[in-house]
């Protein structure tokens, strides 16, 4: 009889955890509410940084986000240098050495800000561009590729699009979505709404209900590397720098860089990532690489910008290198460092004298 009793009693209180009261309903409800208009109301940018800061949101592109937002509410007048590009960018270039030879080579102390990140698109690069504080003052350093001109194509915007990998609204970013013939939804200025496609799934991700796909890019998990190679390898020897996607991509580099020198004080470069030399063993992928970079270099000149391609000069070999694109030697990134260092501080001193 106690244990029938004892079984009536859990079946209630099963009962009542399934099928709460209305009373308990309406105070989830209120709880739920406020919880909402807190966030509408009090996250912003300053909050929005400081939030990605933390460890909860491991990912180099949280990282990137809370760095630009931070840098735009910023008042350092230093002058700086902003980097901007992929993975091959970011793996060829040792920041603590660079901003050491900048520092002196020059007679101000400069800022490094270094925004690279994983197969960072332009479209992605020119948002941290547009989100620059508008008494930047500098050098910004926007890494170019084969990728990143002929791999990224519309599917990639509409994807960085619909799932946002920077977590601020930019105007250039838009109008780039609305060049492309997507349909961009209207901006209500309220900051946690206008990204709410940023965060949501990032919330998700820290609370574990987030998918397998989203996992494995916060954590830069790559499912299957050789792939991945062998891809790369493919593009450089069907590179076609006359294609309309390079055009385009070219053009989408152009009015970013009339944005930047509308500016006073800042110059472009436009940086050429590494290649192992090993793919360009192949003769169609050599020549597809010459066409592609005298491209780059006309574009450049025609827009007043420097087309850096230091691979020579840093003598690069095979060996230097864990893939097709990424420099994984100590030495090899330090001289890459070291030549893209003596270029830079020759801008940064042009901005200083104009400063004067």
């Amino acid at each position: 009889m106690e244990q029938s009793n004892r079984g009536e009693l859990l079946r209630e209180f099963w009962r009542g955890l399934i099928r709460p009261s209305l009373g308990a309903l309406v105070v989830t409800a209120i709880v739920l509410i406020a919880c909402l208009a807190l966030t509408l109301i009090y996250l912003d940018e300053q909050v929005a940084a400081r939030m990605l800061r933390s460890k909860a949101f491991p990912s180099r592109d949280s990282k990137c986000t809370a760095h630009i937002l931070e840098i735009s509410h910023s008042r350092d007048t230093r002058p700086s240098i902003m980097i901007v590009g992929a993975s091959a960018t970011r793996a060829s270039i040792n920041n603590a050495f660079l901003l050491q030879a900048l520092t002196a080579q020059t007679e101000n102390k400069p800022r490094l800000i270094s925004l690279e990140s994983g197969a960072q698109s332009i479209w992605q690069s020119v948002a941290y561009t547009d989100k620059l504080n508008p008494d930047f003052r500098g050098v910004v350093v926007f890494g170019v590729s084969h990728t990143r001109l002929i791999a990224h194509d519309k599917s990639v915007l509409t994807r960085l699009f619909n799932e946002p990998r920077f977590g601020f609204v930019s105007p250039s970013f838009d109008d780039e979505v609305h060049r492309a013939g997507l349909s961009v939804p209207r901006r209500t200025g309220i900051y946690a709404l206008d990204n709410r496609h940023f965060f949501l799934p990032r919330v998700r991700y820290v609370t574990g209900f987030v998918n397998k796909n989203f996992r494995a890019r916060q954590t830069n998990h790559r499912k299957d590397p050789d792939r991945v190679q062998q891809r790369r390898k493919d593009q450089l020897k069907t590179l076609d720098p006359q294609s309309k996607l390079f055009k385009d991509h070219l053009d989408t580099i152009g009015r970013l860089i009339d944005r930047l020198q509308s500016r006073q004080h800042v110059r472009i470069v436009l940086l050429q990532a590494p290649v192992n030399p090993q793919a360009l063993y192949d003769a169609d992928a050599m020549d597809n690489i010459g066409l592609y970079k005298e491209k780059m270099k006309s574009f450049a000149d025609n827009k007043g910008v420097l087309f850096l391609d230091i691979q020579d000069d840093a003598k690069l070999v095979p060996d230097e290198f864990s893939d097709l694109v990424h420099l994984k030697d100590p030495k090899a990134i330090q001289r890459y460092t070291s030549i893209l260092a003596s270029h830079l501080v020759t801008q940064l001193n042009e901005v200083l004298t104009e400063i004067k």
